[in-house]
């Protein structure tokens, strides 16, 4: 549950990051020679959940392990990798 909140707040911030440099560039927009930030906004890698098979009861060897079948992936949020000025004339 509370991997839900973490990727919930990085969301946030990452959010949070983009807006500041929004408004950067809305404040900036009539100086003379001022270009425009941009923030690049990547996924955290993706984190492989396992889940312990139910199904293998031992039954032949008396001490075997179960062994753990991958369900999906799931991301653990954003984040702001880093932010790119544009550099077009005009």
């Amino acid at each position: 549950m509370l991997r839900g909140f973490y990727t919930a707040a990085s969301g946030m911030q990452a959010q949070q990051r983009r807006q500041e440099a929004l408004s950067n560039n809305l404040a900036n927009a009539q100086t003379p020679g001022f270009k425009q930030d941009q923030a690049a906004i990547r996924a955290f890698p993706e984190l492989l959940i396992n889940q312990v098979g139910k199904k293998n009861i031992p039954t032949t060897r008396p001490f075997s392990v179960p062994t753990q079948q991958p369900i999906g992936s799931i991301n653990t949020g954003v984040y702001v990798q880093e932010t790119i000025s544009d550099h077009q004339q005009g």
